[in-house]
């Protein structure tokens, strides 16, 4: 999870595309105050379960800038009412921290809030009723200091799967894959360390453990038998792949961001070219990520300061929902600039949700129609909450 600051202003922009007319009046946003939180030093890491529960955690403001406390809460997005929570007791580390990853299992039976830096922590919790189920403070040796991530819980059984990074002699770094019992964290179920054969590149890696190597704008398959990888990939516009998101479908969704601009690409694994792409204007893609049913996406999108005094300094962030088998842009959000960017969206029942942190304790939620056929757009007037509509002759999305 990113940890770059952000946070988020409550305005919506409903750009205009060959998809559906949003509604002609939009449910207001809703505001989730989180108890003992200060979200510049302790981000609230957000997600939804497949029915559309909102799931929080986050540490707790403690006292000299130091917490030993995460809380857990469940939150039904609808109305804003809490459902359950639970206080997680833990070594007291050094603020700002937060979540590096925050998932639940493809079941939805077990919670994990993971963290590596100011110490390692990994915990599991039963997802229904927030009881804990294991937790690790270390992992196998050398893997903490080898920039650990945890890249997703196995549907099957219940095993994590933890990807570190060993820097080899071609400059580029070898994936280390690790796959622990998440009943039992102590476990190890496999470790295997895979030899990249392209210099200078770097590894995606998908929650089943299947790997991609990016190297700049090109992208290669990797056989973990023979240790050779072969070129998949190349995208023509000088834009360098920043990561890759594995989808359920045997797709990939990749990402890229210059200063002034950034793309969103689908890629089918069996192809040689992007299904589709999308250009997205005075931002760069960051980070991308999925409702639990991957029919829409929202992209975290950033853009810099290039000045000499203020060089890379954050002068803008906004949230992207986006359709991903089209990459069709459906709306914006403006994302303020001085809080960790946290995102979660989902989707279900004729609409589409995204919640983002909001000024020092509170979550914004908003919830937008899923769109129908039309060719219309609208804008929220972040003052009274009420929806112009705009009705076009030709609608087009950005390219």
């Amino acid at each position: 999870m990113s940890r770059t600051f952000s946070g988020i202003a409550v305005v919506i922009a409903l750009f205009a595309t060959n998809w559906a007319a949003w509604p002609q009046s939009a449910k207001p946003s809703k505001t989730i105050v989180l108890d003992h939180a200060e979200l510049k030093l302790t981000p609230a890491a957000l997600v939804f379960d497949k029915k559309g529960l909102l799931y929080v955690g986050y540490r707790d403001s403690g006292s000299d800038k130091k917490s030993s406390v995460i809380w857990i809460r469940v939150f039904d997005p609808a109305n804003g009412k809490e459902l359950r929570n639970a206080q997680l007791q833990t070594t007291a580390v050094t603020l700002p921290n937060g979540a590096d990853q925050f998932m639940l299992s493809p079941d939805n039976s077990l919670l994990m809030y993971s963290q590596f830096h100011g110490g390692t922590l990994i915990t599991f919790l039963n997802a229904a009723t927030l009881q804990k189920v294991s937790d690790a403070t270390s992992l196998p040796e050398g893997v903490d200091r080898q920039f650990p991530r945890v890249i997703g819980i196995g549907p099957n059984d219940n095993s994590v799967l933890i990807a570190a990074q060993i820097t080899n002699h071609l400059n580029g770094t070898d994936a280390r894959l690790i796959k622990l019992d998440a009943h039992d964290l102590s476990r190890v179920l496999a470790d295997t360390t895979l030899t990249n054969p392209i210099p200078e590149s770097g590894f995606a890696v998908g929650s089943d453990g299947t790997v991609r190597i990016i190297r700049a704008a090109m992208l290669y398959s990797y056989d973990p038998d023979t240790k050779k990888a072969a070129l998949e990939l190349s995208l023509h516009n000088q834009d360098d792949i920043r990561n890759a998101l594995f989808l359920n479908d045997h797709s990939l969704l990749l990402w890229s961001g210059q200063n002034e601009f950034g793309y969103l690409y689908r890629f089918k694994q069996s192809g040689s070219t992007p299904e589709g792409s999308q250009r997205i204007e005075k931002s760069g893609v960051v980070k991308v990520l999925v409702s639990p049913d991957q029919l829409y996406g929202v992209a975290l999108c950033e853009h810099q300061n290039l000045t000499e005094v203020h060089f890379g300094a954050i002068t803008s962030r906004t949230a992207v929902v986006f359709d991903t088998k089209t990459l069709k842009i459906l709306n914006e959000v403006p994302i303020e600039k001085d809080l960790y960017p946290e995102l979660a969206i989902w989707h279900g029942d004729g609409k589409i949700v995204l919640v983002t942190q909001a000024s020092s304790n509170k979550l914004v939620i908003y919830e937008l129609a899923e769109p129908k056929s039309g060719r219309e757009s609208a804008t929220v007037n972040p003052k009274d909450g009420s929806l112009h509509l705009d009705i076009l002759g030709s609608a087009k999305p950005k390219q």
